[in-house]
Parts: structure tokens; C-alpha cells; sequence
């Protein structure tokens, strides 16, 4: 049987895990509500891309555009976008197992993809799937990038 001592330390120890998970969980809360608005002021713009491809295709504009035709798919670029850490909750198990539905389908087709991982856990699992070809990873990014971040 533990000692006191030993018990008063393991309450302790799970007083101080429980707080630091609260904190967590506010600033996780205080960055998706920020991540929300962003997504609210950028409505304007999808409306806007919208409104205009919409017009284009009433004007006929896009029976000849290259970018409009319908052609064969050969070759795919996944873009999986995950965590670097574990803290998700279940978003980093609902994205790869996407990827992996998108994976067998395009296999299935004959269709070649490649991917292009961002997010530690994108990367590590993409790695350990044979047959993938990995063009690019980009893990550790801040939690605000700007321009820079991807130039290299």
C-alpha cells in the first residue's frame, strides 16, 4: 500500500496536469475562435470568386479556356493538412483517414498521386505508407505565418 506521502505527491501531480490541461484547452478555444473569424472575413472574397467564375461560364468565356475543360485525370496532389502535435482531438484521424479513402480510390483509377504534407503527424504517417511519393513537408510552422514562412 502507498504511503501517504506517495498519495499526497499523485494528487498533486493530477491537481497539476488537470490545470495545465485547462489552459490548454482555453488557449486551443482562443485560437479556433480566432481561426473562425478569419474564415467569416474571407466570406467576401469566396463570394466574390463566386460570383465572377458564375459569370464567365453564362458568357460562354470558359467553353474554350484551358482550365475548364474537362480532361483526364492522371496525376493528383494531395495536400494533407495536420497537427503537429497530438492535441486535435479527432481531426488528425478524420484527415488521414481521407487520405488513405483518396489514396485507394485514385489507385483504383489508375490515378498517380503525390503529396505534400503539413503537420509532424501528416508527415510521419504519409512516411510509413509505401508506394507514396512525398514531393514536400513543412512541420513546426507558427501559429500565425506570414509571407516568409514558406519561401525558401
Amino acid at each position: 500500500m502507498p504511503s501517504t506521502r506517495a498519495l499526497k505527491n499523485r494528487i498533486r501531480s493530477v491537481d497539476s496536469t488537470k490545470q495545465i490541461t485547462k489552459a490548454m484547452q482555453l488557449v486551443a478555444a482562443s485560437k479556433m475562435r480566432r481561426a473562425q473569424e478569419a474564415d467569416k472575413a474571407s466570406a467576401p472574397y469566396t463570394m466574390a470568386a463566386e460570383e465572377l467564375l458564375s459569370y464567365l461560364a453564362s458568357q460562354g468565356a470558359t467553353d474554350n479556356h484551358p482550365l475548364f475543360v474537362r480532361r483526364k485525370i492522371n496525376k493528383r496532389l494531395i495536400i494533407v493538412v495536420a497537427s503537429d502535435k497530438g492535441l486535435a482531438g479527432a481531426y488528425n484521424t478524420n484527415v488521414l483517414k481521407k487520405y488513405l479513402e483518396l489514396l485507394k480510390r485514385d489507385d483504383e483509377r489508375g490515378i498517380e498521386n503525390l503529396t505534400l504534407t503539413i503537420g509532424r503527424r501528416a508527415s510521419l504517417f504519409a512516411t510509413r505508407l509505401k508506394d507514396t511519393k512525398i514531393i514536400g513537408t513543412y512541420e513546426d510552422l507558427p501559429d500565425q505565418p506570414s509571407g516568409l514562412t514558406f519561401h525558401t
